[in-house]
């Protein structure tokens, strides 16, 4: 495996990412949730620690995140307290 430093890592993958239609989009994303729910939920049955989603020295800036977040639970019509329930 080559050695990528962030920084290129980030530039190819928004490369890729800006030619992608909105439907393609969504199915990158929705895959990428998916992915970080399994391990999530893995690292708690197994007693480890959660990783964390994204790093606040990442790509992504905390207006990002609230954008993101505000519409995929708009998209499952989940209220924000009910984020509270769950145990990870």
């Amino acid at each position: 495996m080559n050695n990528v430093t962030e920084s290129e890592l980030v530039s190819a993958i928004t490369k890729g990412l800006s030619s992608l239609n909105d439907d393609e989009l969504r199915t990158v994303m929705g895959t990428i949730v998916r992915e970080y729910s399994l391990r999530a939920q893995a690292s708690f049955d197994d007693g480890a620690e959660i990783p964390k989603p994204l790093s606040s020295e990442g790509p992504a800036a905390a207006t990002d995140v609230v954008i993101a977040t505000r519409n995929m639970l708009r998209v499952y019509e989940i209220a924000p307290f009910e984020l509270g329930f769950l145990p990870y």
